[in-house]
């Protein structure tokens, strides 16, 4: 998808991707660090260094880069030879 889209657009095709996935109950608003998402239906405010500004936005980041180093880990189990865990 990267490689078709650029990573960008790709970007933004996940950050989509995932609001719809938030069900059953979507969001009445969303808070989105750095940028807004073209295309989004559910308003949402663009808060540039958001992580620093909503205390919602630094705890998905927390979660987010935690979940990123699991999922490496294992893939640096599985793979060795690419350096995964680096």
């Amino acid at each position: 998808e990267i490689d078709a889209l650029g990573i960008q657009t790709a970007n933004y095709a996940a950050m989509l991707r995932a609001v719809a996935a938030l069900t059953p109950e979507p969001p009445d608003f969303l808070l989105v660090d750095g940028f807004s998402i073209p295309g989004c239906v559910t308003p949402h405010l663009r808060l540039v260094k958001g992580d620093r500004r909503a205390l919602s936005i630094a705890a998905a980041s927390n979660v987010g880069k935690d979940t990123r180093e699991r999922l490496v880990a294992g893939l640096d189990e599985r793979w060795p030879g690419y350096g995964f865990a680096r």
